[in-house]
């Protein structure tokens, strides 16, 4: 059950387009989006704003330290305020099988997806919040989706997961991206990035 972790350098976090070992990150700069369905119709709509990668999912905008649960708080690349949808998309690796919860904390809306078909969701205009899925999952390659966005004004958005149950008395952890090696199914192990922990944002 235990995560392999590993320490983040906060300026390593986000790499060159061409890095394939990390999520895909893509913007589309469209209004309004208050709603989840606004988010689905801009990414079908066509290319996105732009893209980038990233190996851990941990963004925010305000970068003041006070948003979710973590304190590398990386930048979007785009100006604040904004009004935007973003979808995630890579695969990260488990290393040991058993019983994981994954979870977004999200502001505004967001839908995370693991596996195509493990998926939970929160709609609407509102500050942070943490939406979760638990499953057991067997060691290897694992998918993951995130759909979000913003209506403007502080956009952050972090992935994280931890061993066992949501009451789990293990603690959360930045999820590093991983792929197969070319070729092969070599795995690099599940990263979880459990340094730099910062208090929850007060309500």
């Amino acid at each position: 059950m235990k995560l392999v972790q590993a320490l983040a350098l906060s300026a390593g976090l986000l790499l060159p387009l061409s890095q394939a070992s990390a999520y895909t990150v893509s913007i589309w700069d469209r209004s309004p989006m208050t709603t989840l369905a606004q988010a689905d119709a801009a990414i079908a709509s066509g290319a996105p704003t732009m893209s980038f990668h990233a190996s851990v999912i941990e963004f925010d905008d305000l970068q003041d330290g006070t948003r979710g649960l973590f304190n590398i708080n990386n930048p979007w690349g785009i100006t604040p305020p904004e009004t935007f949808a973003a979808r995630v998309t890579g695969y990260f690796n488990i290393a040991t099988a058993g019983t994981y919860t994954f979870g977004i904390n999200h502001d505004d809306g967001a839908r995370l997806t693991i596996n195509g078909s493990l998926t939970n969701a929160a709609d609407g205009v509102v500050d942070n919040r943490t939406t979760t899925v638990t499953g057991t999952f067997a060691a290897g390659l694992h998918s993951v989706e995130i759909v979000y966005f913003e209506n403007s004004g502080g956009a952050s958005l972090e992935f994280f997961g931890k061993a066992g149950t949501l009451g789990s008395t293990a603690p959360w952890a930045l999820v590093t991206s991983a792929v197969p090696a070319p070729g092969s199914l070599a795995l690099a192990g599940l990263a979880l990035v459990g340094l730099g922990l910062v208090r929850r944002r007060r309500a």
